[in-house]
């Protein structure tokens, strides 16, 4: 369901120091956040997909609640969003699996 494009183009190589196991300083490659549209998660998402396609209310739901009870919002909605609309609580339990379960099987 598109529930993490607002993660495009938020991301940029950079560097940072960090001490290696001797305690020598070394450069080493990194990710930097750097949000242009800083609109929220989910609800970013949301927005960045309706100037393309027409999203249901439930698949609106789903990706603007995908976070579940991990997100910063008030925990009632979510909940209310769940009950409402199911495909919120499949979805969110789909990218807790893909991360939590299936990404960290070879690490």
């Amino acid at each position: 369901l598109l529930h993490d494009v607002c993660k495009i183009n938020c991301y940029k190589p950079g560097t940072r120091n960090v001490k290696d196991e001797n305690g020598t300083w070394q450069t080493v490659s990194v990710f930097e956040y750097d949000d242009k549209l800083p609109y929220g998660h989910g609800e970013k998402s949301v927005y960045i997909i309706s100037g393309f396609i027409r999203l249901t209310r439930e698949e609106a739901f789903a990706i603007r609640y995908h976070m579940g009870f991990s997100g910063i919002e008030d925990k009632r909605n979510i909940g209310d969003a769940f009950e409402k609309f199911p495909l919120g609580f499949a979805l969110c339990t789909a990218d807790m699996e893909a991360t939590y379960l299936m990404e960290n099987k070879n690490k």
